[in-house]
């Protein structure tokens, strides 16, 4: 799977796409041209690199969303945490509130989140008793400090090269 980043220019090109689509090259190419000073030529280049990455497709001249602005993201959010915190949203947290205070209003946000994807699960669960008491194959989540969390993020980065 390729990784979903985008830069500072491509989210601000793909972010005109997502709250114009569809639209006709010919839009898009007037858009760029107003909001990000850009030429015809600049647009279509970045537009077939984010199409080749499979948010866009342009059929007949007009420019479709293959993948919204909120999968988007939340498949970068899920790489993120892959990559740097070995999939542990646990983990994530602790490193995220290392260096941000959640206001209760963040925290009431978060617990509703937790609650409902548990009710998801807990129902699902439930029609496998069995199954679940017999899983022991995962090792309990370790809870690393920031300063661990990074130090692993940047031997795994290492590795890749």
């Amino acid at each position: 799977m390729e990784e979903m980043r985008l830069g500072a220019v491509e989210s601000k090109f793909a972010d005109i796409v997502w709250a114009n689509a569809p639209l006709t090259t010919a839009e898009l190419i007037k858009l760029c041209a107003e909001q990000l000073n850009w030429k015809r030529t600049t647009t279509y280049t970045v537009l077939k690199r984010l199409s080749e990455r499979g948010l866009f497709v342009t059929e007949n001249s007009v420019v479709s969303v293959l993948m919204t602005r909120d999968e988007f993201y939340s498949r970068q959010s899920r790489e993120i945490v892959e990559e740097n915190f070995g999939g542990s949203l646990p983990s994530f947290i602790a490193a995220f509130t290392s260096a941000k205070k959640l206001s209760d209003r963040e925290v009431a946000e978060i617990r509703a989140i937790i609650d409902g994807a548990s009710g998801i699960k807990k129902a699902a669960e439930s029609a496998k008793p069995a199954a679940k008491a017999a899983d022991t194959s995962k090792p309990a989540p370790v809870h690393l400090s920031p300063r661990e969390l990074a130090r692993n993020a940047a031997a795994r980065r290492r590795n890749k090269k």
